[in-house]
């Protein structure tokens, strides 16, 4: 996404997620990175969209290492403290994801 690009915002009552700083990126599962800019200021930089088959998701940004057996993991750098808030915003941020790709003619 361009400097002078607009970002896009998704409403629910007094919570909104922005998006922006669009990084397309067609790999495997990896549809490109994104900022998401929540209603309290929380700005996230490096969150993934993702998609498989059917299904799709924002991944928020994690931590790559190299295990002691060779193989490469994540550990994530941000947390939720319930499912049900995980779920909240996993739902909200996909939601502002796929209207802001919408809104560009990217889905």
């Amino acid at each position: 996404m361009g400097q002078n690009a607009k970002s896009a915002v998704v409403s629910g009552g007094h919570r909104r997620i922005t998006v922006s700083n669009w990084k397309p990126l067609n790999k495997g599962s990896l549809r490109g990175f994104l900022t998401l800019s929540l209603p309290n200021g929380l700005i996230i930089h490096n969150c993934r969209f993702l998609e498989v088959g059917e299904r799709s998701w924002v991944g928020l940004p994690a931590l790559c290492f190299q295990a002691a057996d060779g193989s490469i993991n994540y550990r994530p750098v941000l947390d939720y403290k319930t499912k049900s808030a995980r779920r909240n915003f996993e739902q909200a941020a996909l939601h502002a994801v796929e209207r802001f790709l919408m809104l560009r003619g990217e889905l």
